[in-house]
């Protein structure tokens, strides 16, 4: 009897457990979503507000922050965060991107042991792919949610840790009480080598990079950013150099596939390209990773998997010019007038056509279906319908 009574007690306990647990969970969920929505939302409208209220700066500051122990630290500290504002700087960056016409968008979230939420976006442009993992930490006593740091997948490190490699080196001089030290003249050479890439002067720059910059800042997917920002793609060898390190790291995986692919399509490794999608995919879910692999189709003029590739991102993403586009060009290209005919209306029926820009346009996009009669009767009939449904909404 006493072990039918303790069997039912652990029973009812772990429900309770189990309960509170879903309970919770459900919470953090529905606050994780309704937070990645919100930023994107407003980011789209070009509107920093809340992505200032749900960003904590403090917290931001607390992983780098270090103890003054002289005075020459404490004015270092007080001068240095004084001017740290991720929402500003990064904000800022996030709303050129928006502003240019190029896409911020929120994918999903995940979650740890201890409910601290990743939450995943990708800004997606002419220029390529990345992605931003915001984290978003609850404070379970008080209800009180808040983002303190992002990961950025091209850089394979957080904000943080790339904010602290200009105050660290610094700290440490001034730690050390000097006032003009390794790493105060590195910050000087950096900010040298930004004005002279602004210029477009890169030979200067890189050879400033070469003699003044610390190995340390040079390691990692840190410093194979900065590598092809400086040097572009010339140097293949000293690429898969870099990618062999970030793998060896094992800590940002995610961004060893990210920046392999660009890679492999330079040195035409079309198969590993879309291996390293492959594996990219598990880490983001993201489906739009769909369009590349595309590309690589086209390339490679496996015309079937491109138009199937191009096709499931017009079903995925309906309201997305890019994957039209793409899709367009391929039927033009295979002479497919009646696909692509049926994709000119589905593109009516899920986008706001500027029918003007797109009688300009399509000649260049589709130079064989924009001599079709069939596709100039569409046109007409497109160009009716928009007027009909303007006069309705007079």
């Amino acid at each position: 009897m006493k072990l039918l009574f303790k069997s039912y007690f652990i029973t009812i306990s772990f429900l309770l457990f189990f309960s509170n647990s879903l309970h919770s969970q459900f919470y953090y969920d529905s606050i994780a979503n309704m937070v990645g929505d919100s930023m994107e939302q407003y980011f789209y409208q070009q509107d920093l507000s809340y992505f200032e209220k749900v960003f904590n700066n403090e917290a931001f500051v607390s992983y780098i922050k270090q103890d003054s122990v002289n005075e020459l630290t404490a004015s270092f500290n007080n001068s240095f965060f004084e001017k740290i504002d991720v929402t500003q700087s990064l904000g800022d960056q996030i709303l050129n991107v928006v502003e240019a016409g190029d896409y911020y968008s929120f994918i999903r979230y995940t979650y740890d042991i201890d409910f601290n939420y990743y939450l995943l976006f990708r800004l997606f442009s002419e220029e390529g792919i990345n992605y931003h993992e915001f984290v978003l930490s609850f404070n379970q006593d008080t209800d009180e949610y808040f983002i303190t740091d992002v990961f950025i997948y091209l850089s394979g490190e957080y904000y943080s840790t790339t904010v602290n490699r200009f105050y660290e080196p610094t700290y440490k001089d001034m730690a050390e009480g000097k006032v003009f030290g390794p790493g105060i003249r590195q910050t000087m050479a950096i900010q040298q080598i930004e004005s002279l890439k602004a210029e477009g002067n890169y030979k200067k720059a890189q050879k400033i990079y070469e003699k003044k910059i610390s190995d340390d800042y040079k390691k990692g997917a840190f410093g194979l950013f900065n590598y092809i920002d400086l040097y572009g793609f010339e140097d293949l060898n000293k690429y898969e150099k870099y990618l062999t390190e970030i793998k060896e790291d094992q800590k940002s995986l995610s961004s060893f596939y990210l920046m392999s692919i660009d890679k492999h399509v330079m040195a035409e490794s079309y198969q590993e390209a879309l291996d390293a999608i492959d594996s990219l995919y598990q880490y983001t879910y993201d489906d739009l990773l769909e369009l590349l692999k595309g590309h690589i189709h086209y390339t490679t003029e496996n015309f079937d998997e491109a138009t199937k590739s191009y096709a499931s991102i017009t079903e995925t993403y309906p309201y997305f010019e890019d994957g039209y586009i793409n899709l367009f060009a391929l039927y033009d290209e295979l002479g497919k007038e009646e696909e692509c005919l049926e994709l000119l209306h589905t593109f009516e029926d899920n986008i706001d056509l500027d029918y003007d820009a797109v009688e300009e346009l399509i000649p260049s996009y589709l130079p064989n279906i924009s001599k079709s009669e069939a596709y100039k009767n569409w046109l007409i009939e497109a160009r009716k319908r928009d007027q009909e449904k303007a006069q309705d909404e007079n």
